[in-house]
């Protein structure tokens, strides 16, 4: 896997920018991100929390899923989001000329998005509001997921 990164600024470390990301394998790019700021509070990792006041992406693309070996069949392999540590609140949100490939939505879509969510690392509670706008194609996905 290679990452390349075009520029790495802002006013460190609550509020940082990132500019040209770009994810790849074997088969080629997989993400490519044109910026990102988030404004954070570092010091409330302290507490066993990360908290976002804002988190903005312009030209998020999700290209396809990454290549990969198989999957461990071992209830150990993978990434289980009910272990996290920490407890996460993003207040704010917005995505702007977000993208996922054919390969990963059936088709292309393109969609701005804007809200806030929350995970808490000792309920495993997660609640979302986002608000979807220009989404092409016109879909209805769902708002309201369980795994």
């Amino acid at each position: 896997m290679q990452i390349e990164i075009g520029e790495i600024g802002g006013t460190w470390p609550q509020h940082l920018v990132l500019e040209g990301l770009r994810i790849s394998d074997n088969e080629g790019d997989w993400l490519t991100l044109t910026r990102l700021e988030l404004d954070w509070r570092p010091l409330a990792l302290w507490r066993g929390e990360v908290l976002v006041d804002r988190l903005a992406t312009d030209g998020l693309s999700l290209l396809r899923l990454p290549s990969g070996e198989e999957a461990q069949d071992d209830e150990s392999a993978g990434f289980d989001i009910a272990a996290l540590p920490v407890g996460i609140n993003l207040a704010r949100f917005t995505l702007t000329g977000t993208g996922l490939g054919g390969a990963v939505a059936g088709e292309q879509v393109t969609f701005d998005a804007t809200g806030g969510a929350a995970l808490s690392g000792s309920r495993t509670a997660l609640t979302a509001y986002p608000e979807v706008s220009g989404l092409r194609p016109t879909i209805s996905p769902p708002l309201n997921a369980v795994p």
